[in-house]
């Protein structure tokens, strides 16, 4: 739009002394050369006004030089960049020159901090000094080895670019409405990054609808999980889930439901739950692949034995549809074909 126009031209008023058919032609070879469509380009490029009358061909050269530094392709580079624009006329040498700063305070290879950036793509434009500056901000403030904030980053990307001030405060404020102290929420952080940058008001939310799930008080609910911080950031309802799975397991086993909240991912605990009812099959052929549960390996077993058929009895449950689903397509996805049936019993 007009407005929009306006916008850029006040950030970069060369842009009202160029001819409209100029700045036209910019905007054709440069989508030309990033494979979209204008207007794909335009939305991109009136955040950052000067792509729209920068030479194309030295965006172009910038990309190869930078690519060709950081080991990458064209098209992932030019992927990566264009969530952060500026990044598409930053000097090869300044960007490669902030990497190398980065890989050398992080301890890790361009290979990798690349990967990291590719996500994060305002990490290739942040100076090693800034950066340095706010790891030793936070390790100062959360009393922390730099080693183990450091680890925690490179989970965590965030807490390389997001303003330190705010993940101090952060910090602070999750401790406060968890009930727990600052040193204790800074150990399970540090276990599990992304507490050093979630909402704390979300976790103090989550952690309650959970412990009211749990009949348990939110101290109480802190308290359990505090083995398995990865509880505190995960939504309720995917909790929730695995509560019902493992409800599931135990109706199968004739056990008593009991509210275990397993580490392991719905598509694990499914497997489990397989490795289970093969066993129960009692035929010693499949003794070497279902010996140990926890490493009952699906595909595995669906490939050693695909000229079988399995039927098993499970008990109707919420998730009885679910756990077929799973079971039945990894078999179709593995050889082709499903060699399980499920007859769900009242």
């Amino acid at each position: 739009t007009e407005k929009e126009f306006m916008h850029a031209a006040l950030k970069q008023p060369t842009l009202l002394g160029m001819k409209t058919e100029t700045v036209m032609q910019c905007i054709e070879t440069a989508a030309k050369n990033f494979h979209c469509d204008k207007k794909t380009y335009i939305k991109m490029a009136v955040k950052t006004p000067a792509l729209l009358y920068m030479n194309p061909e030295t965006i172009m050269q910038n990309i190869r030089e930078s690519s060709r530094n950081l080991g990458c392709t064209e098209e992932e580079f030019i992927k990566s960049a264009f969530r952060k624009p500026c990044v598409f006329y930053q000097k090869p040498e300044t960007l490669i020159r902030n990497v190398k700063g980065a890989t050398a305070l992080l301890n890790c290879s361009v290979k990798d901090f690349t990967k990291l950036a590719f996500k994060y793509p305002q990490l290739f434009y942040y100076k090693p000094e800034t950066l340095k500056m706010n790891i030793d901000k936070a390790v100062e403030a959360f009393g922390c080895s730099r080693e183990d904030y450091i680890k925690a980053a490179l989970k965590q990307s965030a807490l390389l670019y997001q303003n330190t001030n705010t993940i101090i405060k952060n910090v602070a404020t999750s401790a406060k409405l968890l009930n727990i102290s600052e040193s204790k929420y800074i150990r399970l952080a540090l276990r599990h990054p992304p507490l050093f940058s979630q909402k704390p008001e979300t976790l103090r939310k989550n952690a309650e609808e959970m412990a009211k799930v749990l009949n348990m008080s939110v101290e109480e609910y802190i308290d359990r999980i505090s083995c398995g911080p990865t509880y505190l950031s995960q939504k309720p309802e995917t909790l929730i889930k695995k509560l019902k799975i493992n409800h599931f397991y135990q109706k199968i086993k004739n056990e008593k439901p009991q509210n275990f909240l397993s580490q392991n991912s719905d598509e694990r605990m499914y497997s489990v739950i397989m490795a289970f009812l093969i066993q129960n099959l009692n035929n010693s052929d499949y003794d070497c692949l279902t010996k140990v549960k926890r490493n009952f390996n699906l595909n595995l077993f669906i490939k050693a034995f695909a000229d079988r058929k399995f039927s098993f009895e499970i008990p109707q449950d919420e998730v009885a549809e679910d756990f077929i689903k799973f079971a039945q397509e990894t078999s179709m996805k593995t050889i082709g074909k499903n060699i399980f049936e499920f007859k769900i019993t009242e």
